[in-house]
């Protein structure tokens, strides 16, 4: 499945009722085709108030997962939104970022929430992907593309030396 905004917001809305009694802040959604990350969660820095504001969830299409795959990775992303808005002290504090080594986003907080959300709705929320969540889904078709474009094409870069020899990278 590939998501769409439209996708995530209608589920975001859904799930916000279900699982966190529509408490949840209105926020954007995005997706991109990062390899790296399936989901991320962002906030924003607000000066004035010295606390921080969830900005947007963004899901990535660079892999065709199942719909139950896309659910559960909104799911992990709804939790940090969550503590963002209810736990801005966890991220900053006194105009700093806190470090990792003060607080982990997938840590205790996190794992408790995800226990009781999975417990709540059926669906496997952990913090990280999981190997049958990577064996349930491919490339999207154009991820595939873009590969194929990619081994096809060719950079080089040739060099005249003083000594006339050409080198080749």
């Amino acid at each position: 499945m590939i998501v769409t905004t439209n996708w995530i917001a209608e589920n975001y809305s859904k799930f916000n009722s279900l699982y966190f009694g529509g408490n949840l802040p209105n926020i954007k959604f995005k997706t991109n085709r990062s390899k790296q990350s399936w989901g991320f969660a962002a906030f924003r820095y607000d000066w004035e108030n010295d606390t921080i504001i969830p900005e947007s969830i963004t899901i990535s299409n660079y892999y065709d997962s199942p719909e139950e795959v896309k659910i559960q990775t909104l799911l992990h992303e709804m939790i940090h939104i969550e503590d963002y808005f209810w736990h801005p002290e966890h991220f900053i504090r006194n105009g700093r970022k806190v470090s990792s080594r003060s607080y982990d986003a997938h840590g205790y907080w996190f794992m408790e929430e995800a226990k009781r959300l999975s417990n709540e709705s059926g669906y496997k929320i952990t913090n990280h992907v999981t190997r049958e969540e990577i064996a349930a889904s491919t490339l999207s078709k154009r991820s595939e593309r873009n590969m194929a474009i990619r081994k096809n094409s060719a950079l080089i870069c040739a060099v005249i030396g003083k000594n006339g020899i050409w080198y080749f990278k």
